[in-house]
Parts: structure tokens; sequence; C-alpha cells
């Protein structure tokens, strides 16, 4: 009986000095991040729009020792020969591609409704004498390609991006599915998708770009590069990145779980006359102008110092992903304009279209701020005088949902 009692009691000391040391940790990290912490507070007050969700999300991005663990973690899953990560957030299918999981897909019901708002938005750019595509980008998942471990879950968005693509066809709306034309035989699966990131490598952007411009000059007439001074894989010099990329995917789980992998960087062998301006969705902006590689790049991303946990190798195009960009061709002011609603797929492609066409407005189609509206975006661009030969919307598969479709929305 004595015996027993100590072992109780052993338990609830260590259950207490547990208690103890995890109140101490997170009051200590809670004192670390307390700038952040106030920043995002006093922002929810100025709202008027208390969002606790999100203070936790700012504790969690802020804790200390945050890398150790995941990498700790990460250790653990590998030892124990998990395919997954995250509570099945991604899977890791046998060539070592970590994929979005899904253990059943629920049908969206309003994308009737998405196609009919791209119809108006269509109607609306028309008026003005501008021309709407539509692009949708390949996804990752790909069942002539992965394999999955017996019982891996899938995300598989190919319904959802079939039904859309349906409904813009019988809408009269021009579209373009990039799927179509990658990966393929001249870039396999394995070179057109990073194995730790969602996104297609830097070549599948740049060839997606070129495919873009065909489709262009196909569908509606105008040639980009009737001389192949913009748009020729020759005028970029290649270079090789040696296992420095870390993506989305593999910061979730770890170095030790994911492991590092290369990264294919084009870089311009002209220099051109660019001129740019980011905007974040707290309004804060930033302005280059110069060359290619000095606005349309952050080279900051390959140096050997880089922190692969914070940036990403694949962000060096466009500085990254910023709410708006509003990029400018000086050397090419006659070109045609084009305006973009577009998510992180487009980051490089807007930087190797950019030598064909004077100006590219973009706005990313997960703006955050409820306070921006791309209708009332787009009458400022217009009372203003600028005028746009192309509206392109682009859209990764996984990010057709409502919040990507932010414009002729029906009151909730």
């Amino acid at each position: 009986m004595d015996m027993m009692r100590q072992y109780i009691t052993k338990k609830r000391i260590f259950a207490v000095v547990f208690i103890i040391c995890l109140l101490a940790f997170s009051a200590y990290n809670m004192y670390t991040c307390r700038k952040a912490l106030w920043d995002k507070a006093l922002k929810q007050f100025k709202e008027k729009k208390i969002d606790t969700q999100a203070l936790e999300s700012t504790m969690q991005d802020k804790i200390l020792w945050k890398y150790a663990f995941i990498e700790i973690h990460g250790a653990l899953q590998k030892a124990m020969g998990k395919q997954e990560v995250g509570n099945f957030t991604y899977v890791k299918d046998k060539n070592g591609f970590m994929l979005n999981s899904g253990f059943y897909m629920e049908d969206d019901p309003r994308i009737l409704e998405y196609a009919v708002r791209i119809k108006k938005l269509k109607d609306l750019a028309e008026r003005h004498g501008t021309k709407l595509l539509f692009v949708v980008t390949p996804p990752k998942y790909n069942k002539d390609y992965t394999v999955l471990g017996k019982g891996m879950p899938v995300n598989d968005p190919e319904g959802t991006t079939r039904e859309l693509l349906m409904y813009l066809h019988r809408l009269g709306i021009e579209t373009l599915d990039l799927s179509e034309y990658l990966p393929n035989e001249e870039i396999p699966y394995d070179e057109a998708f990073f194995r730790t990131d969602h996104h297609w490598t830097v070549p599948a952007s740049f060839r997606a770009t070129q495919i873009l411009a065909d489709t262009i000059k196909d569908r509606f007439g105008e040639d980009l590069d009737p001389d192949g001074r913009y748009l020729a894989e020759s005028l970029y010099e290649k270079k090789l990145y040696r296992k420095g990329m870390l993506g989305a995917m593999g910061r979730r789980a770890g170095v030790i779980y994911s492991g590092l992998e290369d990264c294919m960087i084009l870089f311009p062998k002209f220099t051109g006359n660019y001129k740019w301006k980011g905007t974040t969705d707290s309004g804060r902006t930033k302005e280059k102008e110069g060359s290619f590689t000095e606005v349309l790049m952050d080279l900051d991303n390959l140096s050997d110092d880089n922190n692969y946990y914070i940036n990403t190798q694949y962000g060096t195009y466009l500085n990254g992903l910023y709410s708006i960009d509003n990029v400018e061709n000086l050397d090419n002011t006659d070109g045609p304009s084009i305006f973009m609603i577009r998510d992180s797929y487009f980051s490089p492609v807007i930087s190797f279209l950019m030598p064909a066409v004077s100006r590219v407005d973009a706005v990313w189609a997960l703006f955050e701020n409820e306070d921006f509206h791309i209708l009332h975006y787009l009458a400022e661009q217009y009372r203003s005088g600028k005028a746009y030969d192309y509206m392109i919307i682009e859209i990764y598969p996984y990010n057709i949902e409502d919040k990507a479709f932010r414009f002729f929305r029906e009151s909730r």
C-alpha cells in the first residue's frame, strides 16, 4: 500500500512540476513576443474585430526554439516511418513528394456562382476594351506519377477544377488549363514541382509563361514576342542552387523529415529597365527601379546565409508575394498592359512576362484585407486613365474557393 502511495505521489509531483514548467515557458514566451501580440491586438481593437485565433497563431509563430521543436518532431516522425505530417495536413508519397492531404472532398455548392462572377468581370472588362483570360495552374497531385502508401489520403482537386472550367466554357470565357501542358516530356514531373513545396519549379513557370504568350496569340491574335527577343529560353542563364530550398510543406515538417532540395534559377542575360511597387495587406509599400535582376528578383533568397525556414528560394522572383504589384517596363512603354488577379504561382511568371509587356498591375486573389475591393481598385485605375489590353485571372486548383473570387459577390 505504501508503495502505491509513493507511486501516486511521484506522479502528482511530476504533473505539478510539468504544469509549472509549461506555465513558466508560456509566460516567458508571451513576454518575448509581447510586441507582436500587442500590435495584433491593437489592430483588432481599431478594426473592432476580436480574433483570438489570430492571437494564438501569433504566439505559435513566435514560440521560443520553434525550429528545434519542429526538427525534433520531424525526427520522431521519420524514425517511426510516418508518411503523414501535421495530423494529415500533408502526406509524403513514395517518391518523396509532399502533397495536400484529404480524407474526403466536400463539394463546393458555389462553383457556378464563381463562374458567373468571372463572367460579370469579363463583361466589365470588355466595356473598357479589355480581353479576359482565365488560367488554372496544374495541381501537384498527379495520378499518373504520384505513388502513395496504402491508406494515405490525398486531396485531388480535379473535380472542382473540371466543374469550374465547364461552367466558364458555357459562359463563353476563354480559359487556359496549364495541366494540359505541364508536366511533359521536356519538363517531367520531378522537374516541374518541388518535393517540399506546393509550387511548380522556376523552369516550369518559365515554360508556362511561353504557353501563356502562345495562348494570347492564338485566342486574341497578338504576338507578344514576334522577334523572339523577350521569351526565348536562350535569353536566360540557368544556375542550380544545391540543397538550399525548403518549401512551405517542408518548413512544417522540418529538414530532418523532408530534406533540403535543389532549386534552378533563371538569370536574364539582358539588363532592362523596370519599375516596381509592392503593397502589403496593411498598406505598407516598397519600391524599386533598375534592371530585371535588381527589380524583379530578390537575390538575398539565394545567399549562403539565407534562413530557409523563413525565406524560400522560390520567392526569388517578384520579391516574394505582395498583395498588390504595380510593375512597369520603362523600355517597352508601347507594349500591351495587363491587369491580373493571381496567386503565388504567377510571381515568377509576371517577372518573365515583363520584358514583353509595358505594365502589369497584379492583385493577390487571397488578399486578406476585407476593406480592399477589386472592383473599386479597377474603377480607380480606369478613372486615372489606365486602360488594360488584357485581364488575366489565375488560380491554383486548391485555391478555388469563395475568398479567391471577391468580386460581384452576392450579399450574404
